[in-house]
């Protein structure tokens, strides 16, 4: 990630980053432990819900969260 960063002219802003693990409900329950990914020698805290590009995913990729969020607004 950190060399697709640098060859991109890019620069990972960690004060609005997060990270998430995706997978099945076995794979997340043995993921439990983990609360933070280190990308580019910068720790990111581990969300259940992240948004991006106006999509908000959750850690199924149910698209639970953003339905209700697009029916509330």
């Amino acid at each position: 990630m950190h060399d697709c960063c640098l060859s991109n002219n890019l620069l990972l802003n960690a004060n609005k980053s997060q990270a998430i693990v995706l997978g099945t409900a076995n794979q997340l329950r043995s993921a439990t432990s983990i609360d933070s990914i280190e990308v580019a020698g910068v720790a990111l805290p581990v969300a259940t819900t992240l948004k991006s590009l106006g999509v908000i995913l959750d850690q199924r990729l149910t698209f639970n969260e953003h339905a209700t969020t697009v029916v509330k607004s």
